[in-house]
């Protein structure tokens, strides 16, 4: 199973996404994510997903690539892409759109930031834990 989590920069949501679906199956998953351009880590999400002991300073802001998309079982966007604009995608791909704001776009003070980006780490972790056991897969952990 090979999955890859997509948005425009690969600096926020989709860096929680990947490193979610590594902690709850990292053994019978492929998990990748990228951006349509690359922006770098947000550090309000390293810190969000810190708190729950989970640290992505090692993942790369990766740009989406050819090789990313070859063998792909489900592709997962944030943001609104141009299915043309994505490399080699076969007919056997599910698609999913996942309508999650950007906490990064809510302006707010420092305190209501924090929330934001934790609803928005939450929220993605009971998404992937939903579409683990819809498709069946071991989860490793998700008790956090």
């Amino acid at each position: 199973m090979k999955i890859l989590f997509l948005g425009e920069t690969n600096a926020c949501r989709t860096q929680m996404a990947e490193a979610w679906s590594k902690q709850m199956n990292g053994d019978d998953v492929e998990v990748l994510s990228a951006g349509m351009r690359s922006h770098g880590k947000n550090p309000r999400a390293v810190t969000s997903m810190l708190e729950v002991n989970i640290d992505i300073t090692k993942q790369e802001s990766s740009l989406l690539t050819v090789d990313m998309t070859t063998n792909l079982d489900f592709l997962i966007t944030f943001d609104t892409i141009d299915k043309e604009k994505i490399p080699n995608l076969s007919d056997f791909t599910q698609m999913v759109h996942w309508s999650i704001e950007n906490p990064a776009k809510q302006a707010s003070d420092r305190e209501q930031m924090k929330q934001h980006y934790r609803q928005t780490r939450d929220q993605i972790r009971d998404m992937i834990l939903s579409l683990y056991q819809r498709l069946g897969l071991t989860i490793k952990s998700s008790d956090h």
